[in-house]
């Protein structure tokens, strides 16, 4: 690997890894043909048993600076210590199975740009990748947020801004903090759940993102309980936001309970659901927990059709 040189960098773009050797290359690759070339690349090794050290080592440009963990230590603790290391007035974010399209930074940093101080993240449209090859974009109408957009993401996981497709403002991590190094899942919707409390967003909708939806991510753990135990966390991370907006927090549980359900978990699913219930006696919520008694079989093909009533 050359010599480091990041003088002037503007973005800090930060890659976590863990046992991507075979993804990895392409990654940076798209970071390295960006149109815009005031950044720098940490390239974040979290504990890899793999050849990621070579793959990274071969790139020969300056711009590349590479950290490594002794040992595997998840995928936030990872991206902090890259925003730690970071030079730049931007922070980007890239998880080592996506891809960029060449003028991505570009684009952001001149929205950025034009944008006043109190706009602390700009994010693009992007594609769905699946193992298949076949790529899907999001529905353009629905994605859309821009402004204030805290209400926005109360009322869902965030997914309409996916890390990869950010770029924050360092001074949003300067009033608000890093990641939250407890959880396995939903990092991004509680990470802009914090930064939306004080500063706006703005939304480039071009497709500027190939995200993978390869489920053997290696950032975070892919397993249902993790995602179960994440949505917890920031719901009572959060609580007092949505104690006070009762609708949301009954929806929240709702699915939840659905999620536990269908995954095994029965006890819990139906306290959630009977907490959805008390909190919010809709119909929908009422006819749900009375199918949750149906047994595993039963709970898909029941709450599907359930969605479909025009209950309320």
């Amino acid at each position: 690997m050359a010599e480091r040189d990041t003088s002037g960098s503007v973005v800090s773009v930060v890659l976590p890894t863990y046992n991507r050797a075979h993804t990895i290359d392409a990654v940076v690759e798209s970071v390295l043909r960006q149109t815009y070339d005031r950044f720098e690349l940490l390239v974040v090794d979290d504990g890899s048993t793999d050849d990621t050290p070579a793959v990274v080592e071969d790139f020969d440009d300056r711009r590349i600076r590479y950290v490594r963990f002794r040992r595997n230590r998840g995928a936030n603790v990872a991206r902090n210590a890259g925003i730690r290391h970071a030079d730049g007035d931007f922070l980007a974010f890239v998880d080592s199975d996506d891809r960029w399209h060449p003028e991505k930074l570009e684009r952001q940093v001149r929205a950025m740009r034009n944008a006043s101080d109190r706009t602390g993240v700009v994010y693009t449209g992007y594609w769905l990748e699946y193992p298949s090859g076949r790529q899907y974009g999001p529905d353009p109408d629905r994605d859309a947020h821009e402004g204030s957009i805290h209400e926005e993401l109360l009322k869902g996981n965030g997914r309409f801004i996916p890390t990869s497709t950010a770029l924050v403002r360092r001074a949003c991590f300067e009033e608000v903090g890093l990641f939250d190094e407890g959880l396995p899942r939903q990092q991004d919707w509680e990470m802009w759940l914090r930064i939306s409390q004080q500063f706006e967003f703005g939304h480039d909708p071009e497709p500027l993102v190939v995200k993978s939806m390869d489920h053997d991510e290696v950032s975070i753990s892919s397993d249902e309980e993790a995602q179960i135990d994440a949505i917890e966390h920031v719901l009572e991370k959060h609580a007092e936001k949505f104690r006070s907006r009762s609708e949301l927090l009954s929806r929240h549980q709702w699915q939840l309970g659905q999620t536990c359900l269908l995954n095994g978990q029965p006890r819990r699913g139906r306290a959630e659901l009977l907490a959805a219930c008390k909190r919010n006696p809709r119909l929908l919520y009422l006819l749900g927990f009375g199918v949750s008694i149906l047994g595993p079989r039963a709970y898909g093909f029941a709450f599907r059709a359930l969605e479909k009533l025009p209950i309320d």
